[in-house]
Formats: structure tokens, C-alpha cells, sequence
């Protein structure tokens, strides 16, 4: 099976004094991932309780830790499994059971009970040694769940790791940081450090020269091609009104707004012709990197006589390999540690030569 592998360099990761420009006071990668590890698998925590931000706050749907392994070539490496609600995979919808910890889940295509999570696996491998993040999936998956890492590591890092000081009188409610370790019995006397902030950022590996060929051509951009997801925006209230108009307008619809649901949940694609300059890619560019790659501003170019489409997310290594993998890649969630040990086999050598490039 292929195997997609899109490249991220960690950048900062952790517990920081303020915004300087300094290795990070507690908390950082490697510190991060043993105590996820602890937290969320050997502690035998149910999946329920493995999730650790709010969806009413951060408007993303609920992200669980299903599993982590640890990589047996003692090289810090870390493969790390996401459960996030709810994604319909290939026309099927995925189980896990909340009430089972780590070991004890097993991920169905039908509902089991009412504790049942409908969801989508992610896979993350982790890399400290080299910096490095790879997000590891099918090589047709479109949904990489980034999103939903991202504020899952973030707020793992923010309110569960041990440089969090909590409220004696409400442990819901957290005091501040401190860059020393939560002691591991009696009462927590650390003083919050107002200095320290929670931080986890990670940028793309960029592919050589790929935004230089989108500048050098610029004079042949005849069009920009954008393709907005329906599907992805149509449960947020205040799109709604609109998408039911621009659903109405591309496709002729007067019938209703169950008619129209039906339709808007594809994806809508627009073809702008454009007159465009050096000073407009550089824009476009610089609002994609600093919306952290958010797909919402990835654009095409359509160029004169070209086939291709240039994408702005083209200019992030992303490299496919076709591995003997398990099956249940597919259709459901493979083993942890065999599919880590596949990694270390086969791909670790062919990543360190792919981001050192």
C-alpha cells in the first residue's frame, strides 16, 4: 500500500519564558511524548477521559489519544494514534469504544453500545532526534486531522502536563506554570511563574525552489483556483445563510434548504481569471504560512498552456513510499508497534534523507 508522508519541523515545543529565543524551561518534546504516554496509555485511562480540549471553545470537533508506542531502536522516536470525531471514511463510519483503555481497544466499522465514539484515526510519528513530525497516512486521505493535533498537543502541554499548577480548591481550574516537575506525592507548593507560556508550533519541510517556479511564471497565471469545501463549513451558522445562496447560484436550485444540503455537502470549485504580480504571490504566500497552512488559504494557479495546477501546499515535502503494510490501514486501525516497526525498518533511513536534503 502507499504510504504519504508529510514533512513538519518542530519549532516551539513546551514550557517557554515569554517569546525568547531559548531552549524551553520543561516540557519539551521528548518530556512531552513520556508523559502523554503515561497520562493517556499507561495510565489505562478510558479513551473517554483522553481528550483534552473543549469543542464548544475551540470550534473542533473532540480529538482522543487511541495509542502510542515507543519505537524499540531506543532512538527517541514515538508513533502516536489520534481518534477524532466524527469523519465519514470511505462512505463507512469508525467505532471506538470510550470505556476502553489503550490495549483494550478495538476500532469497528459498526456501533458496539452507546459508549461507541464515531471517528477517524490519525497517525503522527514523532522524530525528536531529527526535529522532526511526520504525519503518516493512506496516500489518498484528505483529511489529516492537523487541526485537531495541533490543539490536542497544545492543550495537553497547557492544562495536563506536569509544569501545570492547578487550584487546590478546584483542580479544574489551573494557577499558572512552573518549569519544575509536579512532585510526585504531597502537596504541590510550586509558585506560579507569571514569565512562563505554553507554546507547539511546527511549520512545514518547503520544497526547493517550488515558490520561485510560481514567481518565475507569474506572467502565464491566467486563472486562480479555489476549492471550497461545503462539507467542512455548512455546520457553522454564520457561513450558512451564504453557502445556501452561492449553493442556489452555481447550481440552480430553488427547492429548499434540504434540497440544497444535499448538494452543498461536495466540495464547490471556482475558477477566477486573474492579472497577477510578484507582490500578489508573495501575499498569498505569506497569508498561507502565517494561518499556520490552513487549507481555508491554499490557492491554485492555473498557468498558459500547463496542465498543472500549482498549489500553494505544493510547496511542502510531502513523499509517498508503497509499503507492505497491514490491511487494516484501510478500513480500520493498525497495530501500533507493528506498524512502528515497519516504520523503523523501512522508512526511518529514507526520512533522515528526505529532510536533510
Amino acid at each position: 500500500m502507499k504510504l504519504s508522508f508529510a514533512l513538519y519541523k518542530i519549532g516551539r515545543w513546551g514550557i517557554y519564558e515569554g517569546r525568547k529565543h531559548q531552549p524551553a524551561k520543561a516540557c519539551d518534546v521528548k518530556d512531552m511524548l513520556q508523559q502523554l504516554h503515561h497520562w493517556g496509555v499507561a495510565s489505562k485511562r478510558p479513551l473517554m477521559e483522553k481528550r483534552t480540549y473543549s469543542k464548544a471553545e475551540l470550534r473542533l470537533n473532540h480529538s482522543y489519544l487511541l495509542d502510542m508506542v515507543p519505537s524499540k531502536n531506543n532512538n527517541g522516536d514515538w508513533f502516536v494514534i489520534l481518534w477524532n470525531e466524527v469523519e465519514n471514511r470511505k462512505g463507512k463510519i469508525l467505532f471506538a469504544n470510550g470505556q476502553a483503555s489503550s490495549d483494550q481497544n478495538h476500532v469497528k466499522p459498526v456501533s458496539g453500545d452507546k459508549d461507541a465514539i464515531p471517528g477517524f484515526p490519525t497517525f503522527f510519528w514523532f522524530l525528536p532526534e531529527l526535529n522532526t513530525v511526520a504525519c503518516v497516512s493512506p496516500a489518498e486521505t484528505h483529511n489529516l486531522g492537523l487541526a485537531q493535533f495541533r490543539a490536542f498537543m497544545l492543550q495537553f502541554i497547557s492544562f495536563f502536563s506536569n509544569s501545570v499548577i492547578r487550584s487546590v480548591d478546584n483542580p479544574n481550574i489551573r494557577n499558572g506554570f512552573s518549569a519544575q516537575g509536579k512532585p510526585a506525592s504531597g502537596p504541590d507548593l510550586r509558585i506560579p511563574d507569571k514569565t512562563l507560556i505554553a507554546a507547539c508550533s511546527m511549520t512545514p519541510y518547503p520544497r526547493p525552489g517550488y515558490y520561485e517556479e510560481i514567481k518565475n511564471k507569474v506572467s502565464k497565471i491566467k486563472a486562480v483556483v479555489k476549492v471550497i469545501s461545503a462539507k467542512s463549513i455548512s455546520s457553522r451558522e454564520k457561513y450558512r445563510e451564504g453557502l445556501y445562496q452561492l449553493a442556489s447560484l452555481f447550481f440552480s436550485l430553488d427547492e429548499g434548504e434540504e434540497k440544497i444540503d444535499q448538494r452543498i455537502r461536495k466540495s464547490i470549485k471556482l475558477e477566477l481569471p486573474v492579472n497577477l504580480k510578484v507582490q500578489d504571490i508573495d501575499s498569498a504566500i505569506k497569508q498561507y504560512e502565517e494561518s499556520n497552512y490552513d487549507k481555508l488559504y491554499d490557492v491554485g494557479y492555473k498557468m498558459e498552456g500547463e496542465q498543472k495546477l500549482y498549489h500553494l501546499s505544493g510547496g511542502k515535502i510531502v513523499e509517498e513510499l508503497d509499503l507492505n503494510v497491514p490491511s487494516s490501514f484501510e478500513d480500520s486501525v493498525p497495530d501500533a508497534e507493528r506498524l512502528m516497526a515497519i516504520l523503523q525498518r523501512d522508512v526511518r533511513g529514507e526520512l533522515k534523507r528526505w529532510v536533510s536534503d
